[in-house]
């Protein structure tokens, strides 16, 4: 329950109001997707360099680091992009599902070409891409609750829910990962997973969410 003031009244919004909407239930799987991914590299990257590609320690240090170089810029870009899709006639739901779309989708491709690369270089590269696609879709994401969703009373509620529930995705990416590469000793269908993970995102995204636009809530008046 969030209480605000309003005169001599006191406004009450109940959480549960923002339960009723189906826009709340997409942008909280959009994040589990995303961040599935996300976590993927934050847990099993180097891992992933020295037992699937047979790469030294020293040159998983030097590699390591280039997918986060890359996720720099796609935040930046990434949120440049979207306000310039506004500036240009876009409406906010357009410009929020277009830059979150394209995005997830683009990590899926790269996540699903990295899996079947025989070249150690062109894995490399893929998902080297991949963390800037992903972070092209941060800044959108990270908006839907503060700038579009949630009413002024719920926005640090909403960003808590969405964010808190989404990260389960970096316990779910750290278990997994290691079952499916100790049962079948490749990153090969870990590697699916996550692609697949980031497309129900953007799915979650772009389809489950109806509009970003604020919703109406129920609220309760006491004096």
């Amino acid at each position: 329950m969030t209480e605000v003031e309003s005169g001599k009244d006191e406004v009450r919004v109940p959480w549960s109001s923002l339960w009723r909407h189906r826009s709340v239930l997409g942008i909280i799987l959009g994040q589990l997707g995303y961040l599935y991914a996300y976590f993927f590299f934050m847990t099993w990257w180097p891992s992933y360099l020295i037992m699937e590609r047979h790469l030294t320690l020293p040159e998983t240090g030097l590699f390591a680091g280039f997918p986060f170089l890359m996720g720099m810029g796609g935040t930046i870009g990434g949120g440049w992009m979207g306000d310039y899709l506004i500036r240009r006639g876009f409406s906010r739901t357009a410009s929020r599902k277009t830059m979150i779309g394209t995005g997830s989708t683009l990590v899926t491709m790269t996540m699903v070409g990295a899996a079947f690369a025989h070249q150690t270089w062109l894995s490399v590269t893929l998902l080297t891409l991949c963390m800037g696609c992903m972070r092209l879709i941060t800044a959108s994401a990270n908006s839907a609750p503060m700038d579009d969703l949630a009413p002024p009373a719920l926005v640090a509620s909403l960003t808590s829910i969405q964010n808190s529930i989404g990260t389960i995705s970096s316990l779910l990416v750290s278990i997994l990962t290691g079952y499916i590469v100790g049962g079948t000793g490749t990153f090969i269908p870990a590697l699916l997973l996550a692609g697949g993970m980031a497309l129900m995102g953007a799915i979650s995204y772009v389809v489950v969410v109806e509009r970003f636009e604020t919703l109406p809530m129920q609220v309760e008046i006491t004096e």
